[in-house]
């Protein structure tokens, strides 16, 4: 059984142009495809590993659901990182419940938005090794805390060398999400969200690049499984604004 990465890097080598993800930019429709997907997770993830990212880590995950959000998950999950994933719209105190139960280390945030959201929930009381922004060009402060820009590069980078050996070496039963959104905060391995996205294949039963309509938070277990699913069979994910957007493409 493989990783999430593992069936990333699958795909991209077996269907380099097809369809990874759909989604919204600037007004305008964008397709990827799972070449640029994996590239997009390759340079990501020697960000995060040159940042100090290690195998086991607990990495802080806040921002909405677009497909950015979806290749930084996976991006953590490819230094073997274990993504703690927080609903955005979350108050101040499950944000700070993440952190001290999710035991977090770094952070990978969306925009100034979200990341002025994470310095009132440090409030002076933890601090973080790094925090990554995909939305910025160049480093910042927010409210004290220091930004770096995540960028999703289409061209490999010499510092991607060691990824793929990292990602042939990972093994289905290690820790890939902490959710924090259930009743009981619980860690979720490969194996079982391949597991979860089985059950929910056999009860659609989708056929290979039909669009799949992303729009939960990665907080939530649902979120974690969609992706494995859209792995798995795989599927375009669709990264829409609002459900017209959706009903017209």
């Amino acid at each position: 059984m493989q990783t999430l990465p593992q069936r990333l890097f699958q795909l991209a080598r077996e269907m380099p142009d097809g369809t990874a993800s759909w989604s919204k930019h600037r007004g305008l429709w964008r397709s990827t495809s799972w070449r640029d997907g994996a590239r997009y997770v390759a340079s990501a993830a020697a960000q995060l590993a040159h940042g100090g990212v290690a195998p086991g880590d607990r990495v802080l995950l806040l921002g909405d659901a677009d497909a950015e959000l979806h290749w930084a998950a996976l991006a953590i999950l490819a230094v073997d990182a274990i993504v703690v994933a927080v609903d955005p719209a979350a108050g101040s105190g499950r944000r700070q419940r993440a952190m001290r139960e999710g035991g977090v280390r770094f952070a990978v945030v969306r925009d100034h938005e979200q990341a002025g959201k994470l310095a009132d929930a440090l409030a002076g009381r933890a601090v973080l090794d790094a925090v990554w922004c995909w939305h910025i060009g160049q480093p910042g402060n927010v409210r004290g805390l220091h930004l770096r820009p995540l960028r999703f590069a289409t061209e490999p980078a010499q510092a991607d060398a060691p990824l793929p050996m990292r990602i042939a070496a990972q093994q289905a039963d290690q820790a890939a999400f902490f959710f924090t959104d259930t009743p009981v905060p619980r860690v979720s391995t490969h194996a079982e969200l391949w597991q979860s996205a089985a059950s929910v294949q056999e009860q659609l039963r989708p056929t290979t690049g039909q669009r799949l309509f992303s729009c939960l938070p990665m907080a939530y277990e649902a979120a974690g499984v969609a992706t494995a699913l859209g792995l798995a069979v795989p599927l375009c994910a669709c990264f829409a604004e609002s459900p017209d957007q959706l009903e017209a493409n």
